[in-house]
């Protein structure tokens, strides 16, 4: 069956991005050597190298992240852990938007433009959106402090010192994950995952430890203390190390920076709608519990949430090593070889993850158990959030091929919608059934995300890319 799908079409920067790259073979000739070598293009050396990496640093970097989670409920008990985990959810989001789709927008373009070697474009998109990411970040942070303060003169709010240390954090977060991107662009998955999800997590747990040593106790603001220092340290760190990771040949620097800030903010602010409601699918049913039933609940939740995501690494690691080769594919027209990358990473996603899911399940009460006594409720929530995990690993890089092949407007309407309904699910489900019913809202969400997603890769790209595809099972258009 062909691959190329009849009624492919694209938008204005796909087609630009393409069109530039085809305008002169000698380029697209002369750059698939260099690709080889560098790992750009599909090679199962290569690929497995660089997955292996990215694996590794997620596997530690999830047991950090767990670890340190499961420290700050013990040393806080439920309530305040449950506020810290609700407050960081919606910093995590507004530092999410502050980045205006800028990091999202270099694994779009950056990739393509070092394959054409147009390092005025490279050195333009860095400088500029690193001014905005940060410009929009600290006004945002300065805005909700101006307002907290505001509404605590009047006295309409209390204890809001939780609020403010998360106002903080915004700049930080927004930074650190525009950096994150930029080395994901150049291929340095090490530089890109080490700094946020090793450093920053063991960070955070030493300095919470330390105050809980020191005090005998640790509040939520001592927790966002420690979560604000850790987070500006880690940043400071990605800016040396990102900093000259696209430098060109000498005579390339003496060249102005070329800015096309129309299109880059054009296709980022897309692609941040997109990541905006990929968010939403990941955390809502957090934030729907913490409305409806208070921040204890949500703090259970929380846990049983943040062990199911430990299935998720093996998604984001492999879609981390090679989400970039998907533009650069694309970019060059291999779309054979796009379909044979895919069809190796349906495996690689999808086994691992459903026997992670599998031995999670099976150690879902003692793994609880670590957050303390009271978190053991959620044992029923977690299990059907394991049943979502294996359905969105089932799916494949599916949200990757339409956001870097240039259908991310499609890609935002499906990801928007289904967004949509998992709001309602979870407020549904909490209301009729609690814990577990925000987990089923989540549960089906993801269901009507990854199946809308994989429709349309199927009718744009004409590219399969589940693991019905890896087990040579009939597939239909």
């Amino acid at each position: 069956m062909s691959v190329h799908s009849p009624d492919r079409h694209e938008d204005s920067s796909a087609t630009a991005s393409r069109t530039t790259v085809r305008s002169n073979p000698q380029v697209a000739a002369d750059s698939a050597p260099s690709l080889l070598d560098e790992g750009l293009i599909a090679g199962s050396v290569h690929l497995l190298r660089r997955a292996g990496v990215v694996l590794v640093v997620q596997v530690v970097g999830a047991g950090l992240a767990y670890g340190l989670q499961v420290l700050l409920a013990r040393l806080m008990g439920a309530s305040d852990y449950g506020l810290y985990t609700y407050v960081y959810v919606w910093v995590t989001f507004v530092a999410l938007l502050a980045g205006l789709g800028f990091p999202a927008a270099s694994i779009r373009f950056l990739p393509v433009y070092r394959v054409q070697e147009d390092w005025p474009r490279i050195r333009g998109f860095m400088r500029s959106t690193s001014r905005f990411t940060y410009a929009t970040a600290i006004a945002i942070a300065l805005c909700a402090i101006a307002s907290v303060e505001a509404l605590r003169a009047f006295g309409l709010l209390t204890g809001s010192s939780s609020v403010v240390f998360g106002a903080l954090l915004v700049p930080a977060l927004a930074g650190s994950m525009l950096y994150t991107e930029f080395a994901r662009a150049g291929h340095r998955v090490g530089v890109a995952f080490i700094p946020p999800m090793i450093a920053r997590p063991a960070l955070i747990g030493i300095g919470a430890g330390l105050l809980f040593v020191l005090r005998g106790t640790l509040s939520t603001g001592g927790a966002f203390g420690a979560t604000l220092i850790s987070a500006y340290a880690v940043l400071a760190v990605q800016y040396i190390l990102t900093r000259h990771l696209f430098d060109g040949p000498a005579t390339a620097t003496e060249r102005r920076p070329t800015v096309e800030l129309r299109e880059w903010f054009g296709v980022g602010i897309t692609l941040l709608a997109a990541s905006a409601f990929v968010v939403t699918l990941m955390q809502v049913d957090i934030v729907v519990v913490g409305i409806f039933r208070g921040a204890r609940d949500a703090g259970i939740y929380a846990a049983a949430s943040k062990t199911a995501s430990l299935v998720g690494f093996v998604v984001i690691a492999v879609n981390a090593a090679v989400a970039p080769q998907f533009a650069s594919l694309w970019a060059l027209g291999r779309v054979d070889e796009l379909q044979r990358l895919v069809t190796k990473l349906a495996g690689v996603i999808f086994w691992p993850s459903l026997a992670i899911s599998v031995g999670i399940a099976a150690l879902s009460g003692p793994l609880l158990d670590l957050f303390g006594p009271e978190f053991h409720e959620a044992r029923s929530a977690l299990i059907v959030l394991l049943v979502g995990q294996v359905v969105s690993a089932a799916a494949g890089s599916v949200g990757y091929l339409l956001t870097l092949t240039g259908h991310h407007r499609e890609a935002t309407c499906a990801i928007g919608l289904s967004a949509l309904a998992c709001i309602l699910l979870a407020v549904v489900g909490v209301w009729a059934l609690g814990l577990v019913g925000a987990a089923l809202g989540s549960m089906v969400g993801f269901a009507i995300f990854n199946g809308s997603l994989y429709w349309l890769v199927v009718r744009k790209l004409g590219i399969h890319a589940s693991i019905f595809t890896a087990l040579h099972l009939p597939r239909h258009r």
